[in-house]
């Protein structure tokens, strides 16, 4: 039973690397940048260099390969991001809106 086990997840690694790599791929072939989507209609009003900053602490400067390493990393590491309009990691007590 115990080598089933072991057979079962040493064969969903390589399943759940490529579920990442295939998620990370749909989400920077989307149309638009994040960049564009945190700002909204006031995208357009945003200096060049504002912008290059903004993308420069998001880690979207940087190329696809350590974009990606990075995400690799920070999903193995628990650390999932920060809140884009709060400003504050998503595990934060109280951030999550009350209903």
């Amino acid at each position: 039973m115990s080598k089933y086990v072991l057979w079962r997840v040493l064969h969903a690694i390589p399943a759940l690397l490529g579920v990442t790599v295939i998620i990370f791929v749909a989400l920077r072939i989307m149309p638009g940048d994040p960049v564009s989507i945190m700002f909204g209609t006031q995208a357009t009003k945003i200096r060049p260099e504002d912008r290059a900053k903004i993308e420069a602490d998001l880690g979207l400067s940087a190329p696809w390969v350590v974009q990606s390493l990075t995400w690799l990393k920070d999903i193995g590491t628990g650390k999932l991001g920060t809140s884009f309009w709060r400003g504050i990691p998503w595990w934060t007590p109280g951030s999550r809106p009350q209903s």
